[in-house]
């Protein structure tokens, strides 16, 4: 079998593929190869002045999704949304108290939370 058949997609290179891999392949790619190239900055308050936090490429291959909400077809589409973007997903209920879901997003390293 072809060797380069079975490399990972992230693997077989970025400009041989541009415009032709979905999103989430090229965060594998940057992420495995260039971890700490930055994606983006955020502001780490309202105030710009306060500065700006970096997000690796690594961060964002990482990263996990937290959905705190009911238990309707909005789960379904959030579900397959995070398989086809290649990322993690929490799903947490609202009736949980305050100290429940927020050890649950520490322990999950939660980046991000829908709701």
């Amino acid at each position: 079998m072809n060797q380069s058949a079975t490399a990972a997609p992230w693997a077989q290179g970025a400009e041989k593929y541009r415009g032709k891999h979905c999103f989430p392949l090229a965060i594998d790619y940057f992420a495995h190869q260039e971890p700490e190239r930055i994606f983006a900055c955020i502001p780490i308050s309202s105030d710009v002045a306060d500065g700006f936090r970096n997000v690796t490429e690594q961060d964002m291959a990482a990263a996990v999704l937290a959905y705190i909400g009911p238990s309707d077809l909005r789960c379904a589409i959030l579900l397959m949304a995070a398989i086809m973007c290649g990322t993690k997903i929490l799903f947490m209920s609202p009736r949980n108290t305050l100290e429940q879901n927020n050890a649950l997003l520490e322990i999950a390293k939660v980046d991000l939370v829908l709701y």
